[in-house]
């Protein structure tokens, strides 16, 4: 209820650029941040316009692109949600899109481990862009919404497949 309240106050106007130029450490790391977000998502946009299956050593044939788009869908209303849980469970739906079309995919049905789970959602996050929906840019505040979740979920909650998707999304 808190951070749903003080959605406004805890993420201000990030991306939106209209931070004054006041030299204060808060200012600072306001522009820091916007900084760091519009990085990821230049460089989203840069290697999603080339990389191939190939480029992470990815059988094209487990790649199943109505699921990818739909884990990039799961994904995307991540900006619109103010509370961690909720950002999370966007998350942890692309997560699990991306784990069922692995385990659709495999030869004998069984789930792969990390070593194929982390290539495939890298490939999937590099075509959030492509199957973004009208206006919502969902890489916009990528570094953001994964800093809130990190720094504003209960811990006690953040445990097992939530900790591993959220930890593998911050490494991708």
């Amino acid at each position: 209820c808190i951070t749903k309240n003080l959605y406004s106050v805890l993420f201000g106007d990030i991306g939106v650029g209209n931070a004054s130029g006041q030299a204060s450490e808060q200012n600072a790391a306001h522009m820091e941040e916007i900084e760091q977000n519009k990085q990821i998502r230049d460089s989203i946009a840069k290697f999603g316009a080339f990389v191939k299956p190939r480029h992470l050593e990815l059988d094209e044939k487990r790649l199943i692109e109505d699921q990818v788009q739909k884990a990039c869908h799961q994904f995307t209303s991540i900006n619109k949600l103010k509370t961690p849980k909720g950002k999370l469970n966007s998350i942890i739906n692309f997560s699990k899109v991306i784990s069922m079309m692995l385990q659709e995919s495999s030869k004998d049905g069984t789930p792969d481990g990390a070593d194929m789970f982390f290539p495939c959602a890298v490939y999937a996050l590099l075509q959030l862009q492509k199957y973004e929906v009208e206006g919502t840019n969902s890489t916009k505040l990528l570094r953001s919404n994964l800093q809130y979740v990190r720094m504003f979920r209960q811990e006690s909650l953040l445990h097992g497949q939530d900790e591993y998707y959220l930890t593998t999304l911050e490494s991708v």
